[in-house]
């Protein structure tokens, strides 16, 4: 009898603790059932405040705490909600990013050192429409900011090649790859020889 009544006891408070863990852990069970969107709504709203930041400007706010989940359905509406705004602020960075002018000098010091450097030498305004004599425009003899010679060989390099420095950069890389096997072999060779 004793046995019977401390295997009773025992299974009524294991009901009613197991009854008090439930309750506790009802949003835990549903955050279980749907961890993808959980870990959507963490995502998107995380990079949503990257592209704000980026932009300099202050965080979105979010109440959604997945410990206080009650359904997934709800969870779905905060991810796709998430997503979208994060969609909207890359699109305005994008936008952003595209209206700034982006400075030549700048851009192949930080990427291409060893063009950078030939550069200095060949074209050290970076103006894209110097030819050789000093002059703007003669195609006929080295032109542009590699100062290739003649200047419209860059042609290959796309159709905006006479005065788009990126499209002569892109130019240049090609030929000094071609030519000397790398962007410092052609550095090299124009330091000790005068051109490349």
């Amino acid at each position: 009898m004793l046995k019977a009544t401390a295997l009773i006891t025992t299974a009524i408070t294991l009901l009613i603790s197991t009854e008090a863990d439930a309750k506790r852990n009802v949003s835990a069970t549903v955050a279980h059932q749907c961890p993808g969107h959980v870990q959507g709504v963490y995502f998107y709203r995380g990079m949503t405040r990257k592209w704000q930041r980026k932009m300099n400007v202050s965080p979105s706010r979010s109440n959604f705490n997945a410990s206080l989940i009650r359904s997934c359905t709800y969870t779905v509406w905060v991810a796709r909600h998430w997503q979208n705004r994060a969609s909207r602020w890359h699109d305005k960075y994008i936008k952003q990013v595209k209206s700034r002018p982006v400075d030549i000098k700048a851009y192949t010091e930080r990427n291409h050192p060893c063009l950078a450097r030939i550069i200095e030498h060949e074209n050290k305004a970076y103006d894209p429409t110097l030819d050789y004599g000093g002059g703007h425009g003669n195609v006929y003899e080295p032109y542009g900011i590699p100062q290739a010679n003649p200047g419209y060989k860059m042609r290959s390099a796309g159709p905006d090649w006479a005065t788009n420095p990126f499209t002569q950069l892109r130019w240049m890389i090609n030929y000094a790859i071609s030519r000397f096997g790398s962007e410092c072999a052609a550095l090299a060779h124009r330091l000790a020889n005068g051109w490349y």
